[in-house]
Parts: C-alpha cells; sequence; structure tokens
C-alpha cells in the first residue's frame, strides 16, 4: 500500500460524483461510480480501489460510524472544512492575502 498520495487525491476528488443523483445518498453513489470505474484498474489494484470507494462513502458529516480508513478520515474532516463560499468563487487558496489578485473578501 505504498501508493498513499495517490490513493488520497483520487478519494478526495471524487468522493462527491455521487451528486450527480441527488444529495440524499450521494456518498453510497460516489461509491458505486468509484468501483465501477474500469479506469482505476491501470492505477489502482482492488484494494487500493475499495480504500478510494470506502473513503467517498465514510466521508457524509451525517454517518453515525467512524470511516473505515485514514483516507475515509481525511476526506470527511476536509470536507468539513472547506468553505462552500470559496468552490463557488472559481478557487481554494489558504486566505493569506498575499496574492495582488486574490479575489476574497479580507476580515
Amino acid at each position: 500500500m505504498d501508493r498513499i498520495p495517490e490513493i488520497l487525491a483520487v478519494a478526495a476528488a471524487s468522493h462527491d460524483l455521487g451528486r450527480i443523483y441527488g444529495k440524499q445518498d450521494h456518498h453510497i453513489n460516489s461509491g458505486i461510480i468509484i468501483r465501477k470505474d474500469r479506469s482505476l484498474r491501470a492505477w489502482f489494484d482492488s484494494a487500493q480501489i475499495e480504500l478510494i470507494a470506502q473513503a467517498a462513502e465514510d466521508h457524509r458529516a451525517s454517518r453515525l460510524a467512524e470511516p473505515r480508513s485514514i483516507y475515509g478520515k481525511i476526506v470527511s474532516e476536509a470536507d468539513r472544512l472547506i468553505d462552500p463560499a470559496l468552490l463557488s468563487a472559481g478557487h481554494l487558496c489558504t486566505e493569506c492575502h498575499d496574492t495582488p489578485n486574490c479575489l476574497l473578501p479580507t476580515r
């Protein structure tokens, strides 16, 4: 399991894919989509794909059980920390305000 950064990156990028079917069960639908994605097989073995799918399933804040892996824990925590207003502005940053072209309002 030496592909930790790649597994985490794909889990983070794909955890909300299931939203194409609505928000209610998007975490479950994301897991289904990930497991069915044949292109992932070129990069990951079946155990790694399962970890990615489980991370997507486990990221939902309303889920009562703890995430099954560190990947699920990281994706879940990151998902809670991201401000949707920043996403809708088309960018993410650390709000450092050192960039002259930053569109974020100052606090």
